[in-house]
């Protein structure tokens, strides 16, 4: 039986390869709706409200243990009442004003972005261009983009009126990370290291005119922050969304002369 291999290839021009990239941009900032939803769950304000309402269900039902006539089995009589009030208000944190309508603005802005309508196109116009995906055998591990091209620093997408010439070839002198997500289950493994690295060599080693790499992405996906930090990216803007809980969102970079140091 043969071993399955871990390889990073180059995203190639097909439907199979195009399906794969736009569903996974589409799930990965919703992946993320689930990390601010657990920190809004155990926010000391949400087990207060939660353990209060819960009280109030037990004294209107009349479900208080009573030990002297049911024995011991009486303190399980309030767990439905702490199961029950705790749906709600899972749903209305899901639900809340803020946390769920971010992150799905989030996806659709990434989904309109100028390099998704011909992801073939937009990333061959620089050497220093590229989008790679990780796979272990047949399995989808992760992707990385970067974009050398001289819109590298624009942020313009397909529903502004702003033209874009994907014949426009060149470098710039910044490189912007768009796309990186690595599948939950290998994070652990520590694999995005081995990506970034990947993209990273390519990128400045792609020509000289490059002289940093830049990205923004959400401090929820810690596996990108600590892989970030790492590999010598530093802070350089911060900025947050407030929801049920306050999610924050960081710009770092890295310079060709960092990453020689550490390459």
């Amino acid at each position: 039986m043969v071993e399955p291999v871990a390889r990073i290839r180059a995203y190639k021009p097909s439907e199979e390869d195009d399906k794969l990239v736009r569903f996974v941009l589409g799930k990965a900032h919703m992946g993320l709706l689930g990390e601010a939803n657990s920190s809004a769950y155990f926010h000391p304000f949400t087990i207060a409200a939660w353990v209060a309402a819960s009280c109030v269900f037990i004294q209107i039902m009349q479900w208080w243990p009573d030990y002297e006539q049911f024995g011991w089995l009486s303190y399980l009589k309030p767990l439905p009442a702490f199961a029950s009030m705790a749906v709600p208000i899972m749903f209305l944190i899901d639900w809340s004003e803020n946390n769920r309508p971010a992150f799905e603005k989030l996806t659709q802005e990434t989904l309109r972005k100028a390099d998704i309508f011909d992801l073939a196109a937009y990333y061959s116009r620089s050497p220093s261009s590229g989008l790679w995906i990780l796979e272990h055998g047949q399995t989808f591990v992760g992707l990385i983009a970067v974009d050398a091209s001289p819109d590298s620093t624009t942020d313009a997408d397909l529903t502004q009126d702003v033209p874009l010439d994907l014949k426009k070839k060149g470098t710039s002198d910044v490189a912007t990370i768009r796309h990186f997500y690595v599948e939950e289950q290998f994070r652990r493994t520590d694999i995005q290291d081995d990506l970034l690295q990947h993209a990273l060599r390519r990128t400045f080693e792609g020509g000289e005119k490059v002289k940093k790499v830049r990205i923004a992405y959400c401090t929820l996906a810690r596996y990108l922050d600590k892989t970030l930090r790492k590999h010598g990216f530093r802070t350089v803007k911060q900025w947050s969304i407030r929801g049920m809980t306050t999610v924050q969102f960081t710009e770092s970079e890295l310079e060709r002369k960092a990453w020689q140091k550490i390459a």
